[in-house]
């Protein structure tokens, strides 16, 4: 069964909550963007997709990056936000076309041509 996993609980699982109970407004990777007249809050860590799929909270209790430098590669709502499981009863592509039989009836075909 695929799985959401908020925005908050994907910082929390890759860096851990903050010793005390601060909050991402009080951190130095909480970003407030102006754009056209409105503000927008952001986590440069998590990362920033210009829509309100990366709005943050600021009331969020702050993950284990308060209060430190984090040196990041990409940021991460590049990664996925989705654990692959299947979900039960659900068919794949080779269950659907019988691949298999496809592929050995091809072989045949082929060596018939030859």
């Amino acid at each position: 069964m695929r799985m959401y996993v908020s925005k908050i609980d994907l910082m929390y699982e890759k860096f851990g909550k903050a010793d005390n109970e601060t909050v991402c407004a009080e951190c130095q990777h909480f970003l407030r963007i102006k754009h056209h007249g409105k503000v927008y809050r952001k986590c440069e860590v998590y990362g920033n997709t210009s829509s309100d799929a990366t709005d943050w909270k600021a009331g969020y209790v702050a993950c284990g990056l308060f209060g430190k430098e984090y040196q990041m590669d990409r940021p991460l709502v590049e990664f996925s936000h989705f654990e692959d499981e299947q979900i039960p009863g659900q068919m794949s592509l080779e269950d659907v076309f019988n691949i298999e039989e496809m592929e050995s009836g091809i072989n045949e075909r082929t060596n018939d041509i030859i």
